[in-house]
């Protein structure tokens, strides 16, 4: 087996201390998927404005906004949330049980689900580890080289001599600050190619 997916998603308890300590020192790589839904859930009753979030409505078409808009009523029913006071339960020693083993962690999500967007549903999962001890920039690191190696493209995810590297800008220092800096890309320059500069496209971006 290549990955473990969703080993964070606090269907139940921690697992037993024997098999996190095999899956991590046989480095095998894990991917928590940890804030789909118990992070998501309280985020969204402390903040419910996030549902109607301009940035998001400018990439759908109005139709289908009023699709989405109508399938976020009464969202806290949704059977997707039936377990939800379990998963808050143990989400934070699940989370904390993998990054105190040392295993190696990519950073994925389960972007497409209710409530969890394309635009903050990354960052979100790197803020849970952030969040739970990690480093900012092991965080980041995770993010890219792990995530290249779980997907056998060793010759990305990282800045080196040699490498073409696709990179973003950001306002601040994620590394010392907050790691949702991430959300307001300044700049992106992909295949040597600016594609958006102070905020703004320059030109289309690839499909």
């Amino acid at each position: 087996m290549d990955v473990l997916q969703h080993v964070g998603s606090a269907g139940g308890p921690t697992f037993s201390p024997e098999l996190v300590k095999e899956i991590a020192a046989a480095n095998r790589p894990i991917v928590l998927t940890a804030a789909h839904r118990s992070w998501l859930y309280p985020d969204t009753v402390a903040f419910p404005e996030r549902l109607q979030d301009p940035v998001l409505r400018s990439l759908f078409p109005k139709d289908i906004w009023e699709e989405i808009q109508n399938s976020l009523k009464n969202w806290p029913a949704q059977p997707y949330f039936t377990q939800i006071d379990r998963q808050l339960k143990y989400r934070d020693p699940q989370v904390k049980q993998w990054i105190a083993s040392g295993a190696v962690m990519g950073v994925g999500t389960d972007s497409g689900t209710p409530m969890n967007f394309n635009t903050d549903g990354l960052i979100r999962e790197m803020k849970v580890l952030a969040d739970g001890g990690v480093p900012p920039l092991e965080v980041i690191s995770d993010t890219t080289r792990v995530n290249a190696r779980i997907m056998s493209k060793r010759d990305l995810g990282t800045i080196e001599p040699g490498k073409l590297a696709d990179i973003i800008v950001v306002p601040g220092d994620p590394i010392y600050n907050d790691l949702t800096n991430l959300a307001y890309v300044q700049t992106v320059i992909k295949g040597g190619v600016i594609y958006k500069e102070n905020g703004k496209p320059t030109i289309p971006m690839p499909k």
